[in-house]
């Protein structure tokens, strides 16, 4: 059907138990995303932290496209750098699932929407870097670091010509608070929005298939313009996906 909706995979949390480890570990997810998903006239569909290699070429012969969420901090062997002290790396179960579902999605131009820590998760993959926590890396980081992302409403500008200047023109409104970000810019990428402090907000790979990474939460804050339209571009591209199948 040409009105089918398309099925877009979203990447869990994975949360290790403490009194019952392995046999009550947690693979959850913020409703806010596949709720984004639904606005968007799409079916979500929640990934849980599988790392086995065929499972994970199944998930992408069903999917028409991933959206890697938000997450704690990537391991920063992955990009060579040693820990710092405010890095809080994330389950070893996720790490494991994502980091190859990501190369699979790559490999097979799935559409992919990166969001918070998964626009991270796509920049390093291909070779990029991260400041680890931007108020000891980044001087005069001016609307970073707060933890609180809902609070932490700012401006980013876009660069003309890119998919997301298409949705929002010159300027958003965006809301993002983290302590980590992208340093040196993976290959394949370009910059598409940055904040006044020089952080990098979003990037893109040019050229007609859909691979956009965020550094806010457009899922959490639907009320500001175009923030539900990056779901619905997303969508569109997971539909014709779905069609040239």
């Amino acid at each position: 059907m040409a009105t089918a909706r398309p099925l877009i995979g979203i990447t869990c949390n994975y949360e290790p138990s403490r009194e019952y480890p392995g046999e009550r570990d947690v693979c959850k997810q913020h409703v806010a995303y596949y709720r984004a998903l639904e606005r968007a006239e799409a079916l979500p569909v929640l990934l849980p932290a599988i790392s086995e290699q065929q499972r994970l070429a199944e998930y992408l012969e069903r999917l028409d496209g991933i959206i890697f969420s938000g997450a704690l901090d990537l391991p920063p062997e992955t990009y060579g750098r040693p820990p710092h002290p405010k890095t809080e790396v994330m389950s070893p179960q996720r790490f494991q699932f994502e980091w190859p579902l990501a190369k699979l999605a790559m490999a097979h131009r799935l559409p992919v929407l990166g969001i918070c820590g998964g626009v991270q998760l796509l920049s390093t993959l291909m070779g990029g870097t991260l400041y680890q926590h931007i108020p000891d890396e980044i001087a005069n980081a001016l609307v970073h670091a707060s933890g609180k992302h809902e609070d932490a409403r700012h401006e980013v500008e876009l660069a003309p010509g890119s998919r997301l200047a298409e949705i929002f023109g010159t300027r958003a409104t965006v809301n993002s608070a983290h302590h980590q970000a992208i340093d040196k810019l993976g290959d394949g990428f370009v910059v598409v929005a940055r904040a006044s402090d020089g952080v990098i907000e979003a990037i893109e790979q040019p050229g007609e298939r859909f691979l956009v990474g965020v550094q806010w939460h457009p899922e959490r804050c639907p009320e500001l313009p175009g923030q539900k339209e990056i779901f619905d571009a997303f969508a569109a591209a997971c539909r014709r996906y779905r069609r040239g199948k």
